[in-house]
């Protein structure tokens, strides 16, 4: 291989025009080119983080540390991360509580496969220019610090509410990442597509020094730009979102992820504690409360991408309509989004609790017949285990059943303090 061969040509190339260009096409609204080097910074954010341990549902971020630092264990000889962004801004609002609201991230097409998709065009078009070089695309698909990557613009940041944000376009964007075998001309600086509307460059790219990996407050910078971090960072008197997160998983002393809406409704599987649940309100997936009061979010001249436009329409979303789906209508209904990962029984769980605040009686009715499925559906469910242990040659996927049975037991417990509240308000 020709490694002289892989290295990104001067920023005065036509090349960084052409690759502004397929940047539009593909509708990534940001991209730069960081060394593979600068993950060595992200441990100490990650640790940060993460340090005091995480929910047993989250366990999985905290393994392959090694990967993390290394990115070259992923990719085989890689040399720089081309790290992207792709918009799904929304501004509404969860108003009505008879109608369940989804988090807007999810309302689309799974996020995980459209990233690919860009990504790996965007790979093979830069073979066109550089044949021999290597890539891969990530999106959640290994173990990588993609919020540390990303905060190496200068167009981005990172918020109080945890969340990364890009100039002009707030922090409703999907990050994504193409390892590569391609060489940076400066293994000290970044190459980041210049967004800005008026500036004294002509380039479509310019770089910025790259600043000690590991000072989570560096501060790239470069003549000519209207602005950098420092106008992307949070007003020092802002806390509107510690103000308005519902649960007080936000605040100024520690980030309590077993009491954020997104955890909950998503990756938790178990028991929602009832004092949380009047600030779940009508959100069966997600929340975005942090992102829908935040003023850099209202200031936005960004059109989301259209692949991640709502497939729902106010009528399917109704409770009274979510609660009567059936494990098959769940998954038909919900294929392709990122929504179908977390499950019949979740989802149903969640629909639950919202039900029970709107405080309206009518629910009651739903909730007798979703008992009533989960209670036949237990029932199979141990006639199968039951069998199984008379015919052991013919038994398979013992964890599974019971897994199962371990999710109608959880919604069987939500259903039953959803009645005693229902009730307790139609009295």
């Amino acid at each position: 291989m020709n490694e002289l061969s892989n290295e990104l040509p001067d920023l005065t190339s036509d090349f960084w025009l052409k690759l502004k260009q397929k940047c539009s096409e593909l509708q990534i609204i940001s991209l730069h080119i960081i060394p593979t080097d600068y993950a060595i910074g992200g441990k100490k954010s990650f640790e940060e983080k993460f340090g005091n341990g995480v929910p047993e549902d989250l366990e999985y971020l905290t393994r392959n540390q090694e990967v993390r630092n290394n990115p070259g264990l992923i990719l085989e000889g890689a040399r720089s991360v081309i790290s992207i962004s792709l918009s799904y801004h929304s501004s509404d609002y969860p108003a009505d509580p008879h109608t369940g609201y989804i988090s807007a991230y999810a309302r689309g097409r799974d996020y995980h496969k459209v990233i690919k998709q860009r990504l790996d065009r965007l790979g093979n078009w830069l073979k066109n220019t550089f044949p021999d070089i290597r890539f891969r695309a990530i999106t959640d698909s290994a173990p990588f610090y993609e919020q540390h990557f990303a905060k190496a613009s200068v167009f981005m940041a990172k918020g109080r509410n945890n969340l990364v944000r890009l100039k002009n376009a707030g922090s409703m964007i999907f990050l994504g990442e193409l390892l590569t075998t391609l060489n940076l001309p400066d293994p000290k600086k970044i190459i980041t597509m210049n967004t800005e509307k008026n500036t004294e460059s002509d380039y479509p790219f310019f770089t910025t020094v790259l600043n000690d990996a590991s000072d989570e407050n560096s501060n790239n910078c470069i003549s000519g730009l209207s602005s950098g971090k420092n106008s992307l960072e949070c007003p020092e008197k802002c806390r509107l979102c510690f103000s308005s997160c519902p649960t007080g998983a936000l605040n100024p002393k520690k980030f309590r992820i077993e009491k954020c809406i997104s955890y909950l409704t998503i990756e938790y599987g178990g028991y929602i504690p009832e004092e949380l649940w009047s600030g779940l309100q009508n959100r069966i997936y997600g929340c975005d409360t942090c992102q829908l009061c935040c003023p850099f979010n209202k200031k936005t001249d960004i059109t989301a991408d259209p692949e991640f436009s709502s497939r729902f329409s106010q009528d399917f979303l109704k409770l009274s309509h979510l609660l009567s789906l059936t494990p098959e209508e769940f998954k038909k209904s919900f294929s392709g989004t990122p929504i179908l990962r977390i499950g019949y029984y979740k989802m149903m769980r969640n629909c639950i609790i919202a039900a029970v605040n709107t405080g309206s009686s009518e629910y009651i009715s739903c909730l007798v017949i979703l008992r009533n499925s989960v209670l036949k559906r237990m029932n199979l469910l141990h006639a199968e285990i039951t069998a199984g242990n008379t015919d052991g040659e013919n038994y398979s996927e013992p964890d599974r059943l019971l897994r199962e049975i371990s999710e109608c037991t959880m919604v069987l417990r939500h259903l039953e303090h959803a009645f005693t509240l229902l009730r307790n308000n139609h009295d």
